[in-house]
């Protein structure tokens, strides 16, 4: 395990939860509270998280590392619904379920450092803070818009504008010239609703185009201008 997770995992990083919206709002006793009732959780490349029909007593933060949210066919095919990014929040709208248990299977692409919270704790904090409550509303309507953008882009969009807009989303919107892919083209494609041949084709065509160089996983970036949708 690196040595920065490993002090993480010695103790809850308060600064960690404080750059996130579900807890920046808190005071110090609400923090304190979540703090101790939190739980590091460190997960070996591809160990799973939990499944789906799982009970969920719990939602998690990304604090190193990647998850990748996914179902399974009956046929062992898999779609990745999402990969979640260090500081990423994930599972916390089923807390809200009559009956909750997470609709989707959770496991680590790499290494992963993650935080565990208590779903009940975090109920009993939202019956005491209204602002809370309006942060979390809000984050859930943002996510909201995020999927049905990303329904949109699967949907309607060529494999080719899906593969530029994910390049795009990894530079966020910075002047950034590499990026450097932390995780398997493999999982990239699936997430993108494509094969992992139709990925090394348009790779292969914006190489070609002039617009970006590969070497192992690292993506340098000549024309950002041409990156543009």
């Amino acid at each position: 395990m690196p040595e920065n997770d490993r002090k993480i995992m010695s103790g809850v990083n308060k600064s960690v939860l404080l750059e996130t919206h579900l807890f920046k709002l808190l005071n110090q006793a609400q923090l304190q509270r979540v703090v101790d009732s939190t739980r590091p959780v460190h997960l070996c490349a591809g160990q799973m998280l939990f499944t789906k029909g799982q009970q969920a007593n719990s939602f998690y933060l990304v604090v190193t590392g990647y998850i990748r949210l996914f179902r399974s066919s009956r046929d062992g095919n898999e779609k990745i619904i999402e990969i979640v990014r260090s500081g990423g929040i994930f599972a916390e709208a089923v807390m809200f379920m009559a009956q909750p248990h997470y609709p989707v299977n959770a496991a680590a692409v790499g290494d992963s450092l993650l935080y565990c919270f208590s779903n009940k704790v975090y109920l009993e904090l939202l019956c005491q803070s209204q602002e809370l409550c309006f942060a979390l509303f809000g984050d859930l309507c943002i996510r909201l818009h995020q999927l049905l953008n990303e329904i949109d882009r699967l949907s309607l969009q060529n494999a080719r504008y899906r593969v530029v807009q994910y390049l795009n989303d990894l530079r966020s919107g910075s002047d950034t010239k590499v990026i450097n892919l932390d995780i398997g083209k493999k999982t990239i494609a699936s997430r993108l609703s494509i094969t992992p041949e139709t990925l090394s084709r348009i790779f292969r065509e914006l190489v070609d185009d002039g617009i970006i160089s590969i070497s192992g996983k690292r993506i340098d970036i000549y024309a950002p201008e041409r990156l543009k949708l």
